[in-house]
């Protein structure tokens, strides 16, 4: 028995170094903190939202970028295909506007939980948005309209050490996508991402170790959509405690984990600090979660 487990825990390893290794070979992820990376970002964009998809009109958009408001204060990221050198996908973090904050995300026209209606937790979060891959990996019959589905099963049975994986690493192509958002939200002091997705999304992105609440009820937005919120260091954490074939690559082997985990001590000792000098009577004291996680029903 200890020696299949054995058996078992190396060959999920091997599988886990395998889908590293190979993602990184076929892509590239980039932070686009220049101009002429963020007219790339705008361009994908425009040729899903408006040419793939009619979800904009693109005749709001003559230069063929769809672009709005709310890029003003977004982090934008780019995913590159090393084989051509060309841009093939994107996402973007939108930071708290502080001279804005009940109109800083587009999820808040949607979604009317308290948690994206109150100044103090608004600061707290940052939505993912705009997150998309071009129609070229966007090939498979279970492919959504702006991103490729997700079947880890599909590389499980398949994989293969020391060969390319190209064609089984399209389903996970936004995944560096994900990886990098998350790796800027913590970078700006921010464990929880907020995002309105499609169900069927969430429901294969929970199947790879993702964790999220649900803020509410679905709501429409280009069909139906659910908005949810990621705890960053919690979903770390299941995806460690699943052993998943996903968390070396996700955490950077650790790094971000340990990072998340960091920045959550960091705002549990904040949250005590205050409320010591806010000199709260004796058997009223509540204590917060260490990691700010708002509770919801799981995803």
């Amino acid at each position: 028995m200890g020696g299949h487990l054995l058996s078992m825990n190396l060959s999920q390893s091997l599988a886990a170094h395998a889908l590293d290794r190979a993602y990184n070979k076929k892509f590239s992820v980039i932070r686009a903190t220049t101009e002429d990376l963020r007219e790339e970002v705008f361009r994908i964009r425009y040729k899903v939202f408006c040419i793939e998809n009619a979800f904009e009109n693109p005749e709001e958009f003559p230069d063929q970028l769809e672009r709005d408001s709310y890029d003003q204060h977004a982090c934008h990221i780019l995913l590159k295909d090393r084989d051509t050198n060309t841009s093939i996908g994107t996402i973007r973090l939108i930071r708290p506007n502080p001279d804005h904050l009940h109109r800083t995300f587009p999820m808040q026209a949607v979604c009317k939980h308290d948690l994206l209606q109150t100044p103090d937790s608004i600061r707290k979060v940052c939505e993912v948005s705009r997150l998309c891959v071009s129609r070229e990996f966007r090939r498979r019959q279970y492919d959504g309209s702006v991103t490729p589905g997700l079947n880890l099963k599909e590389f499980y049975r398949k994989h293969s050490i020391g060969t390319t994986l190209t064609r089984r690493l399209i389903p996970y192509s936004p995944l560096g996508l994900f990886k990098e958002a998350f790796s800027w939200a913590l970078d700006l002091g921010a464990i929880n991402c907020v995002a309105v997705m499609e169900p069927h999304l969430i429901r294969s992105m929970k199947k790879i170790g993702f964790r999220c609440a649900k803020l509410g009820d679905t709501v429409e937005f280009h069909g139906t959509r659910q908005p949810i919120i990621f705890n960053i260091k919690q979903m770390y954490d299941r995806m460690a405690h699943q052993k998943s074939l996903l968390e070396p690559f996700m955490t950077d082997h650790g790094q971000l984990h340990l990072k998340a985990l960091h920045l959550a001590e960091n705002l549990w000792e904040d949250t005590m600090l205050a409320t010591d000098l806010n000199d709260t009577p004796a058997g009223a004291l509540t204590v917060p979660a260490p990691d700010g996680m708002v509770t919801q029903a799981a995803c």
